[in-house]
Formats: C-alpha cells, sequence, structure tokens
C-alpha cells in the first residue's frame, strides 16, 4: 500500500501534434506557466510566477536506429525569449564607508526595469555561491528582442539606512546576447565604471569586476506552435517523445508547517512517468530525463506535466 500523498500545485500541457512534428534528434528547451485546475496562473510565495522547464526531444527507431538533426534558432509564431543572468562573484571593490567594508548587491536593469540579487555582507570580493539566478523580462518578437538595448548591470553599496550607493556600472548589449543560441550558457567578465566612466579601483589597487552567466531561455506557454514538418512515417517505424525535467519556480507554500515538496508527472497516451522529489524547494532542479513510450503514430491529445506536493500523511 502506497503511503505517501500529494497534493497538486498545477500543471502545463503540450499538444501531442506539435511533440510529434518536431526534428528527430532535435532537443529543444521549454519553459511553460503553471496553471491551476481552473486555468488560473499559479503565483509563487516570492510573488513570481510558476513556471516549469523542460527539455524535450523527438526520437525514431528503424530496427533500433535512431535518427538526430542539427539544431536551428530560428524564431517562431507565439514563441517568447528571456535573457538569465546567474550572478557569480565581483572582485576588487572599493571601500565605501568610513566603518566596515562594502555591503554588495547587483542589480540588473532591462528597459527601466531593475532586477535585485541578494546582499553579501561586509566583503571586497562577494561571491554568490552555486550562482544566483536572475531572470530578466521576456521579450515575445525577435524585433522586441533587438530593441532591447543595453542590459544594464550595477554594483551596490547596501545601506541598512537611506539610499544604497554606487560602487560601479557596466553593461551588456542585450540584442547581442538574444542572439545566442538558445540554452547555451557563457561567463561574462566586466570591469566596473564610476559616475564619470572612470575604472573603478578596489582597496587592494585593482580594477573592479563583476562576473556573471548569461543564457537565453525560450518560452512557448500553453500555445506551442509547430516548429518544423513533420518527418514521413516508414512503414516499420516507431517514434516517441524524451522529456527532460529540468527545474520549476517561483512555487507556492501548500503546507502549514515546512515549504514544498514538488514532483513531476508527465503524462501522455495514458502513460505516466514521475520525476524524484526534491525536498523543501520552491525552485527545484531535477534534470531527470523520462521516456514516454514507443508509437507507430501521433497519439491524439496533449502531454500534460503536472506539479505535485508530496505529503507523508495521505493526500489532502
Amino acid at each position: 500500500e502506497d503511503l505517501t500523498g500529494k497534493d497538486e500545485i498545477g500543471g502545463a500541457e503540450l499538444d501531442c501534434s506539435v511533440l510529434y512534428r518536431q526534428r528527430i534528434g532535435e532537443e529543444r528547451e521549454v519553459v511553460l506557466g503553471i496553471t491551476d485546475e481552473k486555468g488560473a496562473p499559479v503565483v509563487g510565495k516570492d510573488k513570481g510566477m510558476s513556471e516549469v522547464k523542460l527539455r524535450v526531444r523527438l526520437e525514431s527507431r528503424v530496427l533500433g536506429l535512431a535518427a538526430a538533426q542539427d539544431a536551428q534558432e530560428a524564431w517562431v509564431p507565439n514563441e517568447k525569449r528571456r535573457i538569465v543572468a546567474t550572478l557569480v562573484r565581483a572582485s576588487h571593490l572599493p571601500k565605501k564607508d568610513m566603518m566596515g567594508k562594502v555591503d554588495p548587491l547587483v542589480v540588473f536593469e532591462q528597459q527601466g526595469r531593475e532586477f535585485k540579487s541578494s546582499v553579501r555582507k561586509s566583503t571586497y570580493d562577494p561571491e554568490w555561491e552555486g550562482g544566483e539566478r536572475i531572470e530578466l523580462d521576456w521579450v515575445e518578437s525577435e524585433g522586441a528582442a533587438e530593441a532591447v538595448g543595453t542590459i544594464g548591470v550595477r554594483v551596490m553599496d547596501w545601506e541598512a539606512l537611506g539610499k544604497n550607493e554606487l560602487v560601479g556600472s557596466t553593461g551588456v548589449d542585450g540584442e547581442l546576447v538574444h542572439m545566442r543560441k538558445v540554452g547555451e550558457e557563457s561567463e561574462v567578465t566586466l570591469e566596473l565604471a564610476d559616475g564619470d566612466g572612470k575604472a573603478v579601483v578596489g582597496e587592494d589597487g585593482l580594477g573592479a569586476e563583476v562576473v556573471f552567466r548569461v543564457c537565453v531561455e525560450r518560452s512557448f506557454g500553453a500555445a506551442l506552435d509547430c516548429l518544423d514538418e513533420e518527418e514521413e512515417w516508414s512503414e516499420r517505424e516507431q517514434r516517441r517523445v524524451v522529456v527532460t525535467v529540468v527545474s520549476a519556480s517561483h512555487l507556492p507554500k501548500k503546507d502549514m508547517m515546512g515549504s514544498v515538496d514538488p514532483f513531476a508527472v508527465v503524462v501522455m497516451d495514458g502513460k505516466e512517468r514521475r520525476s524524484k522529489v526534491v525536498k523543501g524547494a520552491y525552485d527545484p532542479e531535477w534534470n531527470e530525463t523520462l521516456e514516454l513510450g514507443w508509437c507507430r503514430g501521433c497519439p491524439e491529445g496533449a502531454m500534460r506535466v503536472t506539479l505535485f506536493d508530496e505529503d507523508l500523511t495521505g493526500k489532502d
């Protein structure tokens, strides 16, 4: 008897007719908004919109052989993309206060909107262990991506009372970042300048700098359009969808005590696959690959991904 219960958080769907018309062997990353049973967006404990990230790949086999194709990065209808910066560290920061060192945080700015990191206390060389993920706004077309302009990056000295003080600033060309291959991450090191454009020199006499990783993510929402023309099925061919459940973010609190223990369930054509449970995580990471069943033709309906909160005392 299974004594483990589950409390549904919400789900998202991708239509099977779309999944089975992808390029065979090509893996695509998709970010989907999570909705509840009434179709309303799920809002996380941190007030962010709940999302799940997947990588999906269509495989083919004829007598056990699989095919592969080269990747393409052209925009498609209903697609959105965003820049994600993963903050790593800053180095050689200057002294800003009469007493103590500097309490740095980093602010990213895209088209007037600010996205702030957490604060590191009393250090000239702050590190954000494991990298702190900063998600910038989605843009909804190739033209909008070209119009993003410079992504501002400011290192600030946090003040408990009063306004935070600028340590130094820099920037990166948003259009160039959006031209990158989707999902490919690169590390960027930028030197900081003061308000007059002069290089900021740290307490140790070296040039101040900030280091972060950037990548581009794509989303199709629940209305993913077909990306490619369907490849003709051969007489003895079978195909299957392989899903990598990557991560989810901004999940809501489900229990009075504790946080949330999420896992994902993927269902298509009556077949169900379940991910492992990540304990105590509003932003869980799985990177778990789930293989759905082989079929001789495109299934009807949709593939559904549902997130659950594990309850050890039974289903709520």
